[in-house]
């Protein structure tokens, strides 16, 4: 939605990302010493799922666009600005949020 007749736009949303069959194709437990992946230490500490999880929730968003072109802009600015929520009642499987802000020049 634009804010009257401005640059700034904002609005809603919903976000739904389903990951399974996750194959941690580095991840080797049986070696010596066992190689652990980044993906696999989080999940462990988390308690999560390794091999399947989901995200499921609402986000808030903002935009302002004062850039001449989208695509090779000679002069202007783009702030972004994404805010996320993941709650189990959504279907999540566990909590989470997540912070996104760009800015280009």
């Amino acid at each position: 939605m634009r804010h009257k007749k401005t640059n700034l736009f904002y609005g809603t949303g919903y976000h739904l990302d389903i990951f399974w069959n996750i194959d941690d194709r580095q991840l080797d437990l049986d070696a010596s010493p066992p190689r652990i992946t980044h993906h696999y230490r989080y999940q462990d500490l988390k308690g999560i799922n390794t091999e399947k999880y989901s995200q499921s929730g609402l986000s808030a968003n903002a935009t302002f666009d004062s850039r001449d072109n989208v695509v090779n802009p000679y002069e202007g600015h783009l702030a972004a600005f994404s805010f996320r929520a993941f709650p189990e009642f959504l279907g999540s499987t566990t909590n989470a949020s997540q912070l996104w802000m760009e800015y280009r020049t």
